[in-house]
């Protein structure tokens, strides 16, 4: 009788280790998008700067007081605007521009690199190295093309803001 009752106990819990391990069919997380992130993080504020470093390695962020940068749109892209018109240099209007539109670039899966068009020669490539709810790092290249010998510096740029 013993022996019984221990082999219906087993096989009860075997039973009951079978019927919990299957767990149903519970639903897919859904992956996260890097691009919704993103595009949230970035419209989300105004980006005011808070250091700006030139081609030459020099920080010149005094020469870009009360610059700010304001992205709209989503995922798939939008307009932004500056307060460029408010620089004091005239060279350094050229970098960026006082408004156009931006896009994710489609070949990157993580959603870090946009491009941007003002009005330049040629649409930029900007980097994001950094984004957060309160902060975002932007670099890219500002070619001769669109500075001329006096107007502006050409090279890579690296702007960082707060939100």
């Amino acid at each position: 009788m013993k022996n019984i009752l221990n082999l219906t106990t087993g096989a009860l819990f075997l039973a009951l280790t079978v019927f919990v391990s299957c767990g149903g069919g519970s639903d897919p997380i859904d992956p996260i998008d890097p691009c919704q992130i993103n595009g949230e993080l970035l419209t989300a504020k105004t980006a005011a700067i808070s250091k700006v470093t030139n081609p030459s390695g020099t920080i010149v962020t005094g020469d870009w007081t009360e610059f700010t940068l304001s992205l709209s749109g989503d995922k798939s892209g939008g307009s932004y605007t500056t307060s460029v018109a408010s620089l004091s240099d005239e060279s350094l209007k050229n970098i960026w521009a006082a408004s156009g539109t931006w896009t994710f670039v489609d070949t990157d899966v993580t959603c870090k690199t946009l491009t941007i068009n003002g009005g330049f020669t040629a649409p930029r490539s900007v980097s994001i190295s950094a984004i957060t709810a309160s902060a975002m790092n932007l670099s890219f290249n500002v070619p001769e093309a669109d500075t001329g010998r006096t107007f502006g510096i050409p090279g890579d740029w690296t702007f960082e803001f707060t939100f």
